[in-house]
């Protein structure tokens, strides 16, 4: 049992199974693993963003898509744990932007991180583990100190 903060671009990956990497995110976000699965306030936005791009693009059609997308939505009510996207994770956003070669929500979502990890070192836990498939992403939070695992 862990505690994963899990990045869009890794997340998608357990309702999309093409994706290469998807059999490490399903047996991390399986409910048996009784991890702590941590997702940003954001997450949903960007999910429901892959989803209709994937769909517009053909990978999915428009009823797999709402399966996959009512699937999330459960998810988010029962397994996720959502950190609010508040000043504090803007202001390290934007300093994350600053410093490092990131989109806006990639900064926003390891800022999320850094703010969970944080948290978790101030207590007796494991360390927080980083999931993402976006290199760049997952650069930025090995050098802000996080766990991090690149999802391939």
């Amino acid at each position: 049992m862990a505690a994963h903060f899990i990045d869009t671009s890794a997340l998608v990956r357990r309702y999309d199974r093409s994706e290469p990497g998807a059999d490490r995110v399903q047996a991390i976000c399986r409910p048996s693993a009784s991890n702590t699965l941590i997702i940003s306030r954001i997450t949903p936005v960007e999910v429901a963003s892959a989803l209709a791009r994937k769909t517009r693009e053909g990978v999915l059609d428009a009823d797999r898509q709402t399966v996959l997308w009512r699937s999330f939505l459960t998810h988010w009510r029962r397994q996720y744990h959502a950190v609010t996207v508040d000043d504090q994770v803007l202001r390290e956003a934007q300093r994350l932007v600053l410093a490092h070669s990131l989109r806006a929500y990639d900064a926003v979502q390891v800022a999320c991180a850094v703010r969970v990890g944080r948290i978790i070192a101030g207590g007796t836990g494991d360390p927080l583990r980083f999931l993402t498939a976006d290199r760049a992403q997952a650069h930025t939070a090995r050098a802000e100190g996080l766990d991090v695992e690149l999802i391939a």
